[in-house]
């Protein structure tokens, strides 16, 4: 995945806040609406459990991401370190030779 493609967590959380509101005002709709008919309760069910799974899709998506970034960083520092070790290696087999 190229840098430009990323979407930022702060876009991905906010859109899940939205779909989270959606996700309250149906619930409202449906416990609110006296003479709700079985077609149009089953379409609200229906968009009500589909923002539940984009809900968590996203949270998925920036958990994954947030995850991906951490190995990322601590591979950075574990190759830091090994750079760093490195001219001590390099020594003690010079050392072993003689």
């Amino acid at each position: 995945m190229n840098p430009t493609s990323r979407s930022s967590p702060a876009a991905l959380l906010a859109v899940n806040g939205l779909l989270a509101a959606v996700t309250v005002l149906i619930a409202l709709v449906i416990a609110l609406e006296d003479d709700l008919g079985t077609p149009a309760f089953l379409i609200l069910i229906t968009a009500d459990l589909l923002a539940v799974l984009g809900m968590g899709v996203l949270i998925g998506k920036v958990s994954r991401d947030a995850t991906t970034s951490g190995e990322a960083a601590e591979l950075r520092h574990d190759l830091r370190t090994l750079d760093a070790l490195e001219p001590l290696r390099t020594e003690a087999n010079d050392s072993k030779q003689r």
